[in-house]
């Protein structure tokens, strides 16, 4: 009896064709950083959006006088105080993110999320939803 190894014949194109897509998704360039005055719009639209990240969701405000709120069921709310600095936005909480100060730039995704990364690193701190949409 012979014993089957890997991938059968017939389904090896379509799998070479599924493990390049794979491949390939890991590639995609990240969305282009909105540019400072497209961050002030979005910024002055949303008001008040729906933060995904480190592991908990919740909603995040940024008010005019730059105050910023957040409020997350599982920790409770914290405010603090957050600037626009060029094409991003800079916040510090009084107790969230061990009240350091941490700067991200955000970018529009295609389905109308926006991607916040770390400004230095570029890594995906999380996602920010709009409320004022739905």
């Amino acid at each position: 009896m012979k014993k089957s190894r890997g991938v059968p014949g017939r389904f090896r194109p379509l799998f070479a064709v599924a493990l390049l897509g794979v491949i390939l998704s890991g590639c995609a360039e990240p969305e282009i950083a909105l540019e400072p005055d497209q961050l002030s719009r979005m910024i002055a639209r949303e008001k008040t959006m729906q933060w995904v990240g480190y592991g908990f969701s919740g909603d995040v405000r940024l008010d005019p006088d730059g105050t910023a709120r957040i409020s997350v069921a599982a920790h409770g709310e914290d405010a603090g105080e957050w600037a626009q600095e060029g094409s991003s936005v800079c916040v510090k909480f009084e107790r969230a993110i061990r009240r350091t100060r941490r700067c991200a730039e955000i970018a529009r995704l295609p389905d109308g999320t926006y991607e916040v990364r770390d400004q230095q690193t570029k890594t995906r701190l999380g996602l920010l939803y709009s409320k004022t949409a739905r």
